[in-house]
């Protein structure tokens, strides 16, 4: 049975014009096991929309009912209604994630060593297969391994931020919640504005690249695939 495929969009279907990279069942599996349930996770968190609620809090009739907080997060696909939920659920979301794609950046180089090997024998069909065309296929080969560290770097900054943000909110929070004071309370307001913004932005990033970077493989063998390898040695292009 086929490893299942994250499905595109028109949009990012028609941007992928080249033809999928072949790779290993077992890898193509292994990229599918790991990523999807990362890809799942993102798809909920994006779906998630800063509401202000400014209208219901003067439609009040009881002037003593606090007012605060007039603004909320929400989402169908989740239970989250405020900031501080929203980022922890987002570093849950990228927990473990560097680790499962280096992983994968491990299982892909070693493809592509036991594949891109010299072959003696290679001469005889110089002719018909020129060394460009193979150099060129390999390049396609290293320019998805590099997308793979491009994609722990992003992880690991993403993380980063995160936890940082979260630990300035809760300065904002823990004085607002003490002071009650109006413009304590804009200042948190503000800062969740803008911090929804910056990681919904990122995650929304993230999403594409892991939906982008499951579809790139494909786990059939194809006859032009299997003459560009074992032609070209990656053993210096490569770096670990």
């Amino acid at each position: 049975m086929p490893a299942p495929k994250i499905q595109s969009n028109q949009i990012e279907k028609s941007a992928m014009k080249r033809t999928p990279l072949y790779v290993k069942p077992e890898l193509k599996g292994l990229i599918v096991e790991l990523m999807l349930p990362r890809f799942e996770t993102l798809c909920t968190i994006v779906s998630t929309r800063f509401v202000s609620e400014e209208e219901m809090a003067n439609e009040k009739d009881d002037a003593d009912d606090d007012w605060w907080p007039d603004y909320r997060i929400y989402s169908d696909k989740h239970y989250m209604t405020e900031m501080n939920g929203l980022m922890h659920l987002i570093l849950n979301g990228l927990r473990g994630m560097t680790n499962e794609l280096q992983t994968i950046g491990l299982k892909f180089q070693a493809f592509i060593l036991d594949n891109f090997k010299p072959d003696q024998s290679a001469k005889k069909v110089a002719g018909a297969n020129p060394a460009e065309g193979k150099e060129d296929n390999l390049n396609r080969y290293l320019l998805a391994q590099s997308l793979i560290k491009d994609m722990v770097n992003f992880v690991t900054c993403c993380s980063r931020q995160c936890t940082k943000l979260l630990k300035q909110r809760k300065a904002y929070f823990d004085r607002a919640s003490e002071t009650k004071d109006t413009e304590d309370r804009i200042r948190l307001k503000v800062f969740d504005e803008r911090s929804f913004t910056e990681l919904h932005g990122r995650m929304i990033s993230l999403k594409s690249f892991v939906q982008d970077f499951c579809n790139l493989f494909e786990s059939e063998w194809n006859s032009s695939d299997q003459q560009d390898i074992s032609v070209i040695s990656p053993a210096k292009k490569i770096s670990t």
